[in-house]
């Protein structure tokens, strides 16, 4: 499991904190290891793809954007060889030129050799598509023909097969 939380000193949230993202392992969803991950500074909203044995996560960078984190409210790429390798490579920072964004999701096309990450443009458009078709790059463009519904938010792309489609569409939307 992995999640974000802003982690302070001692129990009374006074003094420096900021968000974290933290994972622990089960088994049975009754016992955790202790969680761990710190990047050192703000971060919030992960996800991951796997492609080809590699892990490629996408981040949100927290801090403020100055001159000491120009890549501030902006998301960050990174491959790794598992989801707990400690030994991460950043491929790029500042995905995509899109700022003031954040809630990344990303998945696969299900026809092309093709990658989509949406990003949450939280003060104006909602989610805008990015996409690839080579993930080792850190090359995203913003995609050139998109419908979505108006100021899509936060949220998870989750790829079906055509008979789980079939079913959805007969019992939900047939008869509509």
């Amino acid at each position: 499991m992995f999640w974000a939380s802003k982690l302070f000193a001692d129990e009374s949230h006074a003094g420096d904190a900021y968000q974290k993202i933290m994972y622990s392992k089960t088994r049975d969803f009754c016992v955790f290891t202790e969680p761990h991950m710190d990047f050192g500074y703000s971060i919030i909203d992960t996800t991951m793809i796997s492609h080809k044995g590699e892990i490629y996560r996408f981040t949100k960078d927290e801090r403020d954007n100055q001159p000491l984190s120009p890549y501030g409210k902006m998301v960050f790429q990174e491959v790794l060889g598992s989801v707990f390798d400690p030994g991460y490579q950043i491929i790029k920072e500042g995905v995509g030129g899109l700022k003031g964004v954040e809630g990344p999701t990303v998945f696969k096309s299900n026809t092309d050799e093709k990658w989509y990450l949406f990003a949450d443009e939280f003060g104006g458009r909602g989610y805008v598509p990015l996409e690839t078709t080579d993930l080792d790059s850190g090359v995203w463009t913003v995609s050139l023909d998109y419908d979505l519904p108006n100021s899509p938010r936060h949220g998870t792309v989750i790829p079906i097969t055509k008979t789980e489609y079939d079913a959805i569409y007969a019992k939900y939307l047939l008869n509509r």
